[in-house]
């Protein structure tokens, strides 16, 4: 589950190096060590849009999704109800939140929601009939949603003009 810093200058990716799954970094051209992020367990690194903190599940199927400063620190959860469901990569942060799925039958239907970090409110985005699939990516502008529908299909969707 490797993923680009915004700047483009670290790599982050998941390894079991240190006897138990943690989120890791290093630079591209293997010029430095790889250098470990979280101490509890961490899958699906994603860098905030400031480059400040990494957001990431703490397990493969279903998880809150939890956020520490990229150069380590303290481990939080962002709020209760900000999870991945399948996959830590089925979220997507932006610059003033996180878009994630809800649904206790992730399989036939779900919700695309947003969690604001100035409000700390979550707010629906659109319905979704179909099973969610594996992966989610915002645009750079933050106008686009992408995710996968139907995980045998592997349909791509997007949302657009929802703010």
């Amino acid at each position: 589950m490797p993923a680009w810093s915004r700047d483009g200058r670290w790599v982050y990716f998941a390894s079991d190096r240190s006897g138990d799954f943690q989120i890791w970094k290093t630079r591209p051209d293997e010029t430095g060590r790889a250098v470990q992020v979280t101490r509890n367990v961490g899958f699906g690194a994603i860098e905030s849009a400031d480059g400040q903190f990494l957001y990431y599940a703490k397990n493969l199927m279903s998880s809150p999704i939890w956020r520490v400063p990229v150069q380590g620190g303290d481990e939080v959860p962002v709020a209760p109800e900000v999870r991945s469901i399948r996959l830590p990569q089925n979220a997507a942060v932006s610059g003033d939140g996180i878009y994630f799925a809800s649904s206790p039958d992730p399989a036939r239907q779900f919700e695309l929601r947003f969690y604001s970090f100035s409000t700390r409110r979550t707010r629906p985005v659109a319905r979704i009939e179909g099973g969610l699939g594996n992966g989610m990516a915002l645009s750079p502008d933050g106008r686009s949603l992408l995710f996968c529908v139907e995980q045998r299909t592997g349909d791509l969707v997007m949302v657009e003009n929802f703010r």
